[in-house]
C-alpha cells in the first residue's frame, strides 16, 4: 500500500477511525488535520474536490470528512501552526506531479535562468520546455494563487537551493542514435 502522511501520495490510502482517507494524485494528504474556514465550495467527494480544486486556481487544498461524506474546496495552504488534529478529516493540500519527459525533484529551486513564465498549468509549463531545445526544466509553484512557474535554461546542478513547497522538473534527454 503506497502511504505517506504528510507527503505525497500518488497511490493507496491512510486508515483512520472512520476508515480510508482516499489518495488524491497531486496532493499531499496529511489524514487526521483539517484548516477551519477558507471555503469555496462544497464537493461531494475526493474525487469531485480534486477537480474542483485542479480547474480553480484559487484553491490550493481541501478537506473530506469521513464520518459525513463532504469536503469542501479550500483557499488555504497547509501549514502545521494552522492545522487542527480530527480524528475523522483528510486534508488535502496541491503538491508536485510527475510529469512525462521530466525528473520530479520536490522543495529545490535554482536561482535565475528563467525563461519564460507562465501561469496556466505544470503540464502547459512543460509542453513550453519541451517545444523549446534551451529549455532544461520548470519550476512550478503550486502553492500560489494563482499557481505560477518558470521555464529554465538549466538542469539540476550544484546551485539547487532548498525551496519551499515548489516542483523542480528537470528535462529528461532523448539519445537518438543513427
Amino acid at each position: 500500500m503506497g502511504v505517506a502522511v504528510g507527503m505525497f501520495v500518488a497511490w493507496g490510502d491512510v486508515r483512520g477511525e472512520w476508515g480510508a482517507c482516499p489518495a488524491a494524485a497531486g496532493y499531499t494528504l496529511y489524514a487526521g488535520k483539517d484548516i477551519a474556514h477558507f471555503d469555496i465550495a462544497s464537493v461531494s467527494s475526493v474525487a469531485d474536490a480534486a477537480t474542483k480544486c485542479n480547474a480553480n486556481p484559487s484553491c490550493n487544498s481541501f478537506n473530506w470528512n469521513l464520518a459525513l461524506g463532504l469536503g469542501y474546496t479550500k483557499t488555504v495552504v497547509y501549514s502545521a501552526a494552522q492545522a487542527a488534529s480530527y480524528a475523522d478529516i483528510c486534508f488535502y493540500a496541491k503538491g508536485c506531479s510527475d510529469i512525462a519527459g521530466f525528473t520530479l525533484y520536490t522543495d529545490i529551486d535554482i536561482p535565475g535562468s528563467d525563461i519564460v513564465k507562465v501561469t496556466t498549468t505544470a503540464s502547459a509549463a512543460a509542453a513550453q520546455c519541451l517545444a523549446n531545445s534551451a529549455c532544461k526544466s520548470v519550476l512550478w509553484a503550486p502553492i500560489f494563487s494563482p499557481p505560477y512557474g518558470f521555464t529554465k535554461s538549466i538542469g539540476y546542478s550544484a546551485n539547487a537551493s532548498k525551496a519551499y513547497k515548489v516542483c523542480m522538473c528537470k528535462r529528461l534527454h532523448m539519445l537518438i542514435f543513427v
